[in-house]
């Protein structure tokens, strides 16, 4: 079962708006001499990150490395603790929830 608190969508957000900010600067400097002025009408709306928030994403990033490379390590090795019992109640509960039991 897998319970979250929120904050793992709030980072996929933030990650996904630094993206999507990164793609349309450089659309918009590819474009930018092809394209006539926009209007103030036309204009889109500005958001901006708070640094807590910046931070709260980075600390975040930074620990999701430092996990995923020690799992990494732990598998290479032979050593990351596989439950075949977990994974297969984990299955069966998720084939239960897809027919609707």
């Amino acid at each position: 079962m897998k319970i979250e608190n929120g904050y793992g969508k709030y980072i996929q957000s933030v990650n996904k708006n630094k993206a999507v900010q990164t793609h349309k600067e450089t659309t918009n400097t590819s474009n930018a001499t092809n394209q006539p002025k926009q209007s103030k009408e036309d204009s889109s709306v500005e958001v901006s990150i708070s640094n807590e928030a910046k931070r709260l994403s980075e600390s975040q990033d930074t620990f999701k490395t430092e996990r995923l490379e020690s799992i990494k390590k732990a598998v290479l090795e032979g050593s990351y603790p596989i439950s075949v019992d977990k994974i297969s109640d984990s299955m069966l509960q998720v084939i239960a929830e897809q027919k609707g039991e």
